[in-house]
């Protein structure tokens, strides 16, 4: 008896260990087939002042949205940069039938809304960091929301979309690609 006991304690320490946790595959994951996680983010997705710059959004795709989700809130921001956090992209109500973004797809979808980024445009601006500075990171972050739309006109600035959306948060996944100034 004892020794079924023993094998007993030990089979419920390690599923406590790793039963039921999700990994990363089996969770909700934000992926662009332009760049993996971690790694440079190609020169054509960067600002038109750079050589090879087209200032078009990357595609993205997204797996595993948790039960629930209406609705996703999409921003594209830069840690690194010398005035603080700057916006590079606000995208809203975008649909939950959605399970990614085309390439180039910001202003061409009359089903998502567009925020005001840090240039003080509608849309997507791509990296571009001054030529001196070492890589910035890129940072994209996908929401999942529990509402079907924030309410929101086209054009909301990144304060008011993460004000709107604050109470009905289900899950984040996160992107961060690198771009140094060539």
């Amino acid at each position: 008896m004892v020794r079924y006991t023993g094998i007993f304690i030990i089979s419920v320490i390690l599923c406590a260990l790793g039963c039921g946790v999700a990994s990363k595959e089996e969770g909700f994951v934000l992926k662009s087939q332009a760049f993996a996680d971690g790694d440079y983010i190609p020169v054509k997705y960067a600002c038109i002042d750079e050589p090879g710059g087209q200032n078009i959004s990357p595609p993205l795709s997204w797996e595993n949205p948790p039960s629930g989700t209406k609705s996703y809130v999409l921003f594209v921001h830069d840690p690194d940069a010398s005035s603080g956090d700057y916006i590079h992209w606000v995208v809203y109500d975008i649909p939950a039938s959605y399970k990614g973004l085309a390439e180039g797809i910001s202003g061409k979808d009359n089903n998502i809304k567009e925020g005001l980024n840090d240039d003080g445009t509608i849309g997507y601006t791509g990296p571009c960091p001054p030529p001196d500075d070492p890589p910035h990171n890129y940072v994209f972050e996908l929401y999942a929301l529990s509402k079907d739309t924030l309410g929101l006109s086209e054009g909301a600035t990144w304060n008011e979309v993460r004000s709107a959306m604050e109470s009905s948060v289900l899950s984040k996944a996160r992107l961060t690609g690198k771009y140094q100034a060539k």
